[in-house]
């Protein structure tokens, strides 16, 4: 129950950040996001969620990215230690080879909403939360 715990509170912390995100967006009040109806004019806007997820004065990740890499790597500690699995590199918040680059480490917070597009941040973090139930089903068994 406790793994069922863990991973219903971080997947509640995204919904929360993507609801904040197309609330601000989008000027609007909602209590919860309706899937359906996400046809958004704004999805390939990438300035006003860069705006949101990172400072403006040195364009690092603020402290609600900060936040959320600090939980998904507490989960997969969590996962490792008590379930002796691991997350099969899904939940992975190192970051990404720049292959079309030098070869350096892209950082995790970067490569996934840095200069992204709403549309491609709501993605990013559905995606965050499929790997998390991915995850925790590979416990029960």
């Amino acid at each position: 129950m406790l793994k069922k715990k863990k991973s219903n509170d971080l997947c509640v912390k995204i919904e929360k950040i993507k609801l904040d995100l197309i609330n601000a967006i989008e000027r609007q009040h909602l209590d919860k996001i309706d899937y359906t109806a996400l046809l958004t004019p704004n999805a390939n806007n990438n300035d006003k969620p860069t705006h949101m997820l990172f400072n403006d004065e040195d364009n690092q990740a603020n402290s609600r990215l900060i936040d959320l890499k600090k939980e998904l790597n507490a989960y997969t500690t969590f996962i490792k230690t008590v379930y002796k699995k691991n997350s099969f590199g899904m939940i992975n918040t190192i970051g990404t080879k720049d292959v079309n680059g030098d070869g350096h480490i892209i950082p995790w917070e970067e490569f996934n909403f840095y200069h992204v597009p709403l549309g491609g941040v709501i993605r990013n973090l559905t995606q965050m939360q499929l790997d998390i139930r991915v995850v925790e089903a590979t416990c029960i068994h």
